[in-house]
């Protein structure tokens, strides 16, 4: 065997007890789940090396930032240093990483403007201006622009530059209300993240767009479902939550 073929079979058969684990995983205690990990994690070490040393043999992050490749590039590079990162901190740092993303997405679509200003960093930049109020205003000008909104949060990378300080890419599969037409829209949020007294924060959060597409149907146009009665019509989400209420009360007030 030729040490390419060598270090390729070492790769697959290291990837493939990573993604066998994590499934295992699921099922047994949370700490048990953690020193699984971390132990799979240890074992991939010197496959990730191996790596860094031959990058024709990695894969890269896709549809980097348009004008900014070599940004995503050195992120990239900080992932393969990120194994001298302790390895249950890390796994910890993620899942919390990963709250900020579902939030958000809750966030926005129950129009709790409280909880998604209090997912960013205080001194936040927001254009020429910067802090809690200045975002606030912004996402309150976005949100009575747009009718109901529903977030699917997905894929979610995340590169650590130190204990401290990450990088996100997260896909997002979204339904929005414009006017009276329904539309889908593929997403890509390129992030950054900050550790400040002990809490994951926002610092950036940077919308792409794949396409936006208006479909046939406006279920908003259904009659009531009145569920479980019918497993079809219009239910009661978002009008039902409290923050949304109060959203548009405001509007009115």
């Amino acid at each position: 065997m030729t040490p390419a073929a060598a270090r390729a079979a070492e790769r697959s058969s290291a990837h493939g007890r990573h993604d066998l684990l994590f499934f295992v995983c699921i099922a047994v205690p949370p700490l048990a789940s953690c020193m699984v990990a971390a132990e799979v994690l240890r074992e991939r070490r010197g496959v990730l090396a191996e790596s860094w040393r031959n990058p024709g043999i990695t894969q890269g992050i896709p549809g980097g930032r348009e004008g900014h490749e070599e940004d995503w590039e050195k992120s990239e590079r900080r992932a393969y240093r990120e194994v001298e990162m302790d390895d249950v901190s890390r796994l910890v740092a993620r899942d919390e990483i990963r709250q900020l993303a579902y939030r958000y997405a809750l966030a926005i679509d129950t129009r709790n403007i409280d909880t998604l200003v209090g997912l960013f960093v205080d001194d936040v930049r927001v254009g020429a201006a910067a802090g809690h109020a200045a975002l606030r205003e912004s996402f309150e000008a976005q949100l009575r622009a747009t009718g109901i909104t529903i977030l699917f949060v997905a894929n979610h990378l995340i590169d650590f530059d130190d204990d401290e300080h990450a990088r996100g890419v997260v896909y997002c599969k979204c339904e929005a209300q414009n006017g009276d037409r329904w539309i889908h829209q593929a997403i890509q949020y390129r992030d950054t993240y900050e550790r400040r007294a002990g809490r994951w924060l926002f610092v950036r959060r940077r919308h792409l767009l794949w396409y936006g597409s208006e479909v046939g149907q406006n279920p908003l146009a259904l009659p009531p479902a009145n569920w479980p009665e019918s497993q079809t019509g219009r239910g009661t989400l978002p009008e039902s939550e409290p923050t949304w209420q109060e959203f548009w009360r405001r509007r009115r007030s």
